[in-house]
């Protein structure tokens, strides 16, 4: 939620954390001395269960809120208030370090992490669409500049993980509260608050039809809104957990026949495109986002493009 407050394209940035985190984010978590915790929960996802996280580091927390402290992860001192005054507090008392062999350990690992997802821009990889794809085409024709809002799933990890965010309060997703069709409604309300900017929705099929009627908002205000929706025909990150963790036993996650909805765009008046191969995707994206919103663009991906994930929920990796 805090992303943007540090440039994701910043030489420091390392990315997420937990089990949808970064490589080079999680070594640092496993191999610090100390952990700087500001506004944070240690949720089930960050720490992969209480036990043994970050068991080598010292954990100093803060926080508004006094129900937070101690809640999921036992720290080792806190401070009760804001943020941003505290850390002024800090970094007046703080003696400047440099920790210069860590930090470009660190950053190589980071290095290390990006060029296995550009390497599917290379020749000889194939055509298919893939999310990581995706969501690196979005950052890298945007340059991270462009408001975006998730819905919950495959997508929205894929897009944390893979997009630079480079200001805060420009990374638009329900977070914790796992909110399907909360994307479109955040995109509406980014463009009414923010005129003449690029904004940017991204949606799986499953999340896109929960609300997908309010299209016609988008229509009926002419809204800069790009809804650019990764189709793969199922409710995806609980699809790839029934095959990983339930022996292939799905369950309602199929969605094999599900409304076209290149049609129902256009039936509202906004232009719709369907992309199922790289090369479509690059020029239906630079295009769309040349003219900006409003558009809806389908990518039609396989069920069997998953999610990197770095264990299973409540088990820590070792």
């Amino acid at each position: 939620m805090g992303k943007g407050a540090y440039p994701g394209s910043g030489c420091r940035y390392l990315g997420m954390v937990g089990q949808h985190g970064t490589k080079a984010a999680n070594t640092a978590l496993r191999e610090c001395d100390c952990v700087l915790a500001l506004g944070v929960r240690f949720s089930e996802r960050v720490t992969g269960g209480s036990s043994g996280f970050c068991s080598q580091a010292k954990i100093c927390q803060i926080d508004l809120d006094a129900a937070e402290v101690n809640k999921n992860v036992s720290v080792d001192a806190w401070v009760l208030g804001d943020v941003k005054e505290c850390i002024k507090d800090y970094a007046s008392h703080l003696p400047k370090q440099n920790h210069g062999e860590w930090n470009s350990r660190m950053c190589e690992l980071r290095e290390q992490d990006r060029r296995e997802g550009l390497s599917l821009f290379e020749p000889g990889t194939g055509n298919a669409l893939c999310g990581t794809y995706l969501a690196m085409l979005i950052d890298r024709i945007t340059a991270g500049n462009a408001i975006l809002s998730t819905d919950v799933g495959q997508h929205q990890m894929w897009m944390a993980r893979n997009y630079r965010v480079t200001k805060p309060h420009r990374f638009l997703t329900s977070g914790g509260l796992g909110t399907m069709g909360y994307g479109l409604p955040a995109a509406i309300g980014a463009a009414f608050a923010n005129p003449g900017e690029k904004i940017i929705n991204v949606t799986g099929d499953g999340c896109f039809r929960m609300n997908m009627n309010e299209l016609t908002t988008v229509a009926r205000y002419r809204l800069s809104v790009i809804d650019i929706v990764f189709d793969n025909h199922a409710l995806g990150l609980v699809h790839q957990w029934q095959h990983m963790f339930c022996e292939d036993r799905f369950y309602e996650t199929e969605l094999p026949s599900g409304p076209d909805y290149v049609r129902i765009s256009e039936a509202v008046g906004i232009p719709g495109y369907r992309v199922r191969t790289k090369a479509e995707a690059e020029k239906v994206f630079r295009s769309v986002f040349a003219l900006g919103g409003p558009a809806v663009i389908v990518c039609e991906l396989g069920v069997e493009d998953s999610l990197w994930t770095s264990g299973a929920v409540g088990r820590r990796e070792e």
